[in-house]
């Protein structure tokens, strides 16, 4: 309960977070045009907090979402109430003032902020660290294990080699990390014979359709637990060194893979915690096969790098923008044309956002890292389909009034307070359609 609960208030204020960029495009653009912000509001209802002189910063008492209040009002309803056919007294400052382009800058800044901030998000993932492999040169025989390499190259072992020791180096060549040691193997895949060297000693091996059986050594250490798995509620912990599966040493990685394969109904895991020896007993959960599934991951060596400059993090941050705004441009267009139904296209747009914090919350119990990605990830896929929603041509959307501004700009004069009106009670109208569709289209 506690879980579902925090994801939903992650994914709410994820939502939020979006929706206040793309009012604080609107605040800014504003200021720099000379159009007066009445109010900022982050969430709707009555003001539980407000600040500020020149600008109402508020907090609503539903604080998901906002909005951005413009000077305005009383010019229009003036304007009905006088009767007059275009909006031509507005006070100075008032968003009817202005002139149809600098509407049309204020409506684009909206959208135009959703990109920005998407490009932002990728930006930072492309810039964060990545683990780079660095596990050093210890391997395993794959014929150790014939149930999980039935067709294993046995040169290794029959050269005397065995699981568990460190290569130093093959072909004279010097290795410091497995991965070497595997680039290496692998341009000499076609040899007859590779000189290996381990703990002093030299092993002549040759492959066997190219492939040398050696494998990767890793401690079986837990690494991470999934939560509400039978290995988290019996006490399995991250850090935990795994001694023996079921009575079986357990020495590396395959060990754990053979225990998957056992299908057994109660599994018992000695482990070292902390200098003390614990046993971890449960009942597993099976796949439809029978077998294990193994609920955890294991610790695997390797440093934090970045892998991009800055150049190229930015320019593949706004080639991904791109690709997201366009395909969502296009299953816009396919709607329209009839070949993808309203549900999948406009609600699953909405309904992925609502992802965002169970999948968040998922990464961030994997490790920061993975959280932080996955969370910058999905802000940045909703935040540019909020834009492509925000410029379809309709009333109250963006795209609507861009629409409005550039037949001013055209006519080079203000619509009647009429039209306005007329605007904000059917782009209200189609809200609440958009919510129907959202609820009940199929």
């Amino acid at each position: 309960m506690v879980n579902t609960a925090w994801s939903i208030a992650i994914g709410l204020l994820g939502i939020s977070v979006m929706i206040l960029i793309h009012e604080l495009g609107h605040f800014l653009a504003a200021l720099m045009l000379g159009i007066e912000v009445e109010i900022v509001s982050f969430g709707f209802g009555p003001p539980i907090f407000k600040w500020g002189r020149r600008f109402r910063f508020q907090i609503g008492a539903l604080p998901f979402g906002g909005y951005c209040k413009m000077k305005g009002e009383g010019d229009l309803k003036k304007a009905l109430a006088r009767k007059d056919r275009y909006v031509n007294e507005a006070e100075q400052g008032s968003l009817y003032a202005a002139s149809p382009w600098k509407r049309l800058v204020l409506y684009l800044l909206g959208p135009v902020s959703n990109i920005l901030f998407a490009i932002i998000c990728f930006f930072f993932i492309l810039m964060l660290p990545v683990m780079i492999p660095a596990s050093e040169p210890r391997i395993v025989l794959a014929s150790d294990y014939p149930e999980l390499f039935p067709d294993s190259n046995d040169s290794p072992a029959r050269a005397g080699m065995r699981s568990g020791q460190v290569v130093q180096a093959v072909d004279g060549i010097e290795v410091t990390t497995f991965e070497q040691m595997e680039g290496l193997l692998r341009d000499r895949r076609q040899n007859e014979s590779v000189l290996i060297l381990s703990e002093g000693r030299e092993y002549v091996i040759s492959p066997a359709g190219g492939i040398f059986g050696l494998a990767e050594f890793v401690k079986p250490i837990v690494a991470s637990v999934a939560n509400d798995s039978p290995e988290k509620e019996a006490g399995l912990q991250t850090g935990d060194l795994i001694v023996s599966a079921n009575g079986l040493p357990a020495e590396n990685m395959f060990d754990i893979l053979m225990l998957r394969r056992s299908g057994a109904d109660i599994v018992d895991l000695k482990i070292l915690r902390s200098g003390n020896f614990l046993n971890v007993v449960y009942y597993p959960s099976k796949n439809a096969d029978g077998r294990i599934n193994v609920n955890f991951t294991l610790r695997m060596d390797g440093r934090m790098e970045r892998t991009r400059t800055f150049g190229e993090a930015l320019r593949q941050a706004i080639r991904q923008t791109w690709s997201i705004f366009d395909s969502g441009l296009k299953s816009l267009y396919y709607m329209l044309m009839g070949q993808n139904s309203v549900h999948g296209t406009v609600a699953g747009t909405f309904s992925a956002s609502s992802s965002i914090g169970e999948m968040t919350a998922s990464g961030f119990n994997r490790s920061f890292n993975t959280g932080l990605r996955t969370a910058l990830y999905l802000l940045a896929v909703v935040s540019t389909s909020l834009a492509v929603v925000n410029l379809l041509p309709l009333p109250s959307l963006d795209g609507g009034l861009i629409l409005l501004s550039l037949v001013e700009l055209i006519k080079g004069k203000n619509s009647s307070p009429k039209v306005y009106m007329a605007f904000q009670a059917l782009g209200f109208a189609l809200i609440i359609a958009f919510t129907l569709i959202i609820s009940f289209a199929k």
